[in-house]
């Protein structure tokens, strides 16, 4: 993925920006429905979501990639900070006519819906073609910017285009580029590492897992502000329930498991993924079920895990805690000589009779 910084006209000319700018909730749709505008080109669009929130904006080249979610050759947008929003502010007019395609890259928001496609109805020639080189400054660049001008908030609307719209008189004014991760950002959250190690509640805290991660290395990925996690967490209960021969025997995998990269995902990002494998970091699938309102996931040995608390919201990623160690599925297994799925099978039967012993105790 191209992972150049670009910004889309942050700043526009009262010239170019005649009417006040249409507002954006970027957020995955509830109805799964992409956002479709056509305008003349006059008017911004800004899209803008809390920066406790996981989302950003890339800039899709083709409308191959926009369709396919393929974000192998796109550039993220720049945003400012407004008021506790993330704001990226489009000004489509400066392309000419023609389409514009944009997506959200974190989990599988684009595929969820969370994505925007712009036609432009000005002009009489074709749009210019959009490139790294053609792309307007960033936010870090030297060259000079327009005027920027205030603008009044316009009302926002949701992919829903029948919700009625709430108007909000505050003054627009675009505050300093951010300089970093979230993690950088004065009063931050905590790392997804530092949720883990703080968390001791008696039973349902992660103190024990927090000693596997610790055990094989994995505190400073997990504490990294540059990366991104998922973390589902199995609390002191789960742990305790979960025999120590079969720790030593699945060994870091294990503790992997547990561990989604480069993906912030919600209990509500979750909830739409109905069916789907989650590929774990030691490269073993989780599965996400619905049954009903009920969230569950299910591992390697067919374990359903129920969720004890969910969304606990870090600088660098999200904390689940689990009811239940997940069991991957040990790579003998996967080249077909039986042995693997042996010590699953011996694995799972040992759990289930520790829960049991636990339970009775």
């Amino acid at each position: 993925m191209n992972k150049l910084i670009v910004a889309l006209a942050l700043v526009a000319s009262t010239a170019v920006a005649q009417t006040d700018p249409l507002v954006i909730e970027w957020v995955v749709p509830k109805d799964g429905k992409p956002w479709e505008l056509t305008q003349d080109g006059d008017q911004l669009v800004t899209l803008e979501w809390p920066t406790s929130t996981f989302h950003n904006v890339h800039f899709m080249r083709t409308k191959e990639a926009y369709d396919a979610c393929d974000f192998t050759d796109t550039a993220e947008v720049d945003s400012k900070v407004v008021d506790g929003n993330n704001v990226v502010v489009i000004d489509p007019g400066s392309y000419g006519f023609g389409s514009l395609y944009f997506a959200c890259e974190i989990g599988r928001h684009c595929q969820a819906g969370q994505k925007l496609h712009i036609t432009v109805a000005q002009g009489t020639t074709p749009a210019p073609s959009v490139t790294e080189e053609t792309l307007p400054p960033s936010a870090g660049s030297t060259t000079p910017a327009p005027a920027s001008s205030d603008k009044t908030m316009a009302p926002t609307v949701s992919s829903d285009e029948t919700t009625a719209p709430t108007i909000s008189s505050t003054e627009f004014t675009m505050a300093p580029s951010r300089n970093g991760p979230l993690c950088f950002q004065p009063g931050a959250q905590p790392t997804v590492w530092e949720i883990i190690n703080d968390d001791e509640e008696d039973g349902k805290g992660l103190e024990k897992f927090e000693r596997w991660v610790k055990q094989y290395k994995l505190d400073n990925d997990l504490d990294d502000p540059l990366k991104t996690w998922t973390v589902f967490g199995p609390t002191d209960k789960a742990v305790d329930a979960f025999p120590k021969f079969a720790r030593n025997i699945l060994g870091r995998d294990l503790i992997e498991y547990h561990l989604l990269e480069a993906q912030a995902l919600t209990s509500e990002d979750l909830k739409k993924l109905d069916d789907v494998g989650l590929e774990m970091k030691n490269g073993d699938e989780v599965h996400v079920h619905m049954h009903g309102t009920e969230l569950e996931l299910e591992d390697s040995a067919e374990n359903h895990i129920k969720f004890v608390q969910v969304d606990i919201v870090g600088c660098n990623g999200i904390v689940h805690k689990i009811d239940m160690v997940m069991l991957y599925d040990p790579d003998d297994t996967k080249k077909g000589d039986g042995a693997g799925r042996a010590v699953l099978a011996a694995v799972a039967a040992a759990t289930a009779a520790a829960i049991a012993a636990f339970v009775v105790l």
